[in-house]
């Protein structure tokens, strides 16, 4: 919940955090673990509110400083034009979005 993420959040040496279906999960909890200095790895998959609100909040700037790979599979509200933002914005972080109706899926370099 974004409750235990507030206090996940005191733990600054966290490299992965795997959050799979956890329907808890919102931007407010996205946001507690926008500022952990070595998340290297955030696996969102399934979090049924995990949105375009929430990748904008990692594609901010100062933001997720070591952040390399978001697994956002199976996340329905995060949109195409979230993950071409995060390209930008993001450009040495890899994002794994495979959709449950997608044939091939798609995880690759967020260059899009």
């Amino acid at each position: 919940s974004d409750r235990g993420l507030k206090h996940i959040a005191s733990c600054r040496h966290l490299r992965r955090i795997d959050l799979s279906r956890n329907n808890g999960v919102t931007v407010k909890g996205i946001r507690h673990l926008a500022w952990l200095p070595t998340l290297e790895l955030l696996v969102l998959r399934g979090c049924v509110f995990v949105d375009d609100s929430c990748c904008e909040v990692i594609a901010q700037e100062d933001t997720f400083p070591a952040l390399r790979v978001l697994d956002v599979s199976a996340c329905h509200g995060v949109t195409d034009a979230s993950l071409a933002v995060l390209g930008v914005t993001k450009p040495l972080l890899a994002v794994c979005a495979l959709w449950r109706d997608s044939a091939a899926g798609d995880c690759r370099q967020a260059q899009m």
